[in-house]
């Protein structure tokens, strides 16, 4: 009697066969694979990377700052790719499954990892990068920096800006108000008063205080006055909002109610000014409130020098 096979244990066996290779397959991809250990074989990448075309978008660097050859500090004098990727014989073989050192948001290191691959270098530079908001905040280097590019963005004062309001939102949208510093003319940029690699100062400012900062531009309100006006002294910030306003002179509140935040008592106009003493108003002191409010009259604001003149009206 001739035996005829069944075709569903057929069946089975096959989907039992199926689910194993599935499940090897799942496991080995699932394996972490360490990274190379070896040189590629035409050593550092500076042959074998520029030859993939698997990913053109990095030959971008070749005109860059890290590709000097000339210079023995760069890259592409000490193992060239290699130097910031680490050995990558394995990636060079089978670039899709062995990875060498990666960074953006594909990669296997964190921030920190990745920044501290570009700190070998720069370290001297940026001393105070882990003490940063920035280094706190888990932003890394190439978070903000384009190193396959020719020319970075954050390298140029023209682009240096959009490039911090992408994440700074906020100021974003101070530095588009009626009264602002010229960052979007790009006389000055957010790193004449920032440091972005980190800064013992509040905010991560190039200079010790907030006033210091300031008075790198401003130095005719630095003083010393033989009367200071002790909120100026003290913060610029109290009076001014230095990524812009909807005042005239950046100002947080409009002159005179911004006196009277603190000038609430005082030897004349004890109480806010009201409608009535606006323009067109039935009140008696229109002329303090056209124009420059308390300013009309004490126009040295900042500080006088002037004996006399403790009120600083001159």
């Amino acid at each position: 009697m001739a035996w005829t096979p069944d075709p569903s244990r057929w069946h089975g066996l096959f989907t039992l066969l199926l689910a194993g290779m599935l499940a090897a397959s799942t496991t080995q991809a699932a394996e972490k694979i360490e990274p190379s250990t070896e040189m590629t074989p035409a050593g550092g990448g500076e042959t074998a990377c520029p030859e993939c075309p698997a990913n053109p978008g990095v030959h971008g660097i070749l005109g860059g700052p890290h590709f000097v050859v000339a210079d023995p500090r760069t890259p592409a004098a000490n193992a060239a790719c290699e130097a910031c990727h680490g050995p990558s014989r394995e990636h060079t073989l089978f670039p899709t499954r062995i990875a060498s050192i990666r960074f953006g948001e594909g990669s296997h290191l964190t921030p920190e990892e990745q920044s501290a691959q570009c700190l070998g270098c720069h370290q001297g530079d940026h001393i105070d990068w882990a003490s940063g908001t920035h280094a706190a905040e888990d932003v890394s280097c190439v978070s903000c920096h384009s190193l396959h590019a020719g020319r970075d963005q954050v390298l140029n004062r023209v682009t240096v800006a959009d490039k911090c309001v992408s994440c700074h939102l906020r100021v974003r949208m101070e530095i588009n108000k009626p009264y602002r510093h010229p960052v979007r003319e790009a006389a000055i940029t957010c790193t004449n008063c920032h440091n972005p690699h980190g800064s013992p100062a509040e905010a991560m400012l190039v200079r010790e205080t907030v006033n210091q900062t300031c008075y790198q531009c401003h130095a005719e309100k630095r003083g010393p006055f033989m009367h200071e006006h002790e909120p100026v002294q003290d913060d610029c910030m109290h009076c001014h909002n230095p990524h812009g306003s909807n005042h005239e002179n950046l100002l947080l509140v409009r002159a005179p109610f911004l006196c009277q935040q603190c000038h609430s008592d005082h030897s004349h106009a004890r109480e806010a000014y009201d409608f009535e003493d606006l323009p067109l108003g039935s009140g008696s002191r229109q002329s303090r409130v056209v124009g420059g409010a308390c300013i009309n009259c004490h126009s040295q604001i900042h500080g006088t020098n002037n004996p006399g003149r403790r009120s600083m009206r001159q």
